[in-house]
């Protein structure tokens, strides 16, 4: 079995998605350990995906 590389712009696609969902998970999260679990999940897929931060 051969394995898939992806190029640039499927990675950043990818951690874009993810991205998406851990922000998502913020935002319904119903405990504090909860709403921050998600956040450095966030915070990870943005770092991977190489986007800018407001910080």
């Amino acid at each position: 079995m051969t394995k898939m590389h992806r190029d640039k712009h499927q990675r950043t696609a990818y951690a874009l998605r993810r991205l998406s969902v851990a922000v998502d998970r913020v935002i319904v999260a119903k405990t504090p350990e909860d709403k921050q679990r998600a956040m450095a999940w966030a915070k990870a897929w943005g770092i991977l995906g190489q986007f800018p931060s407001r910080n």
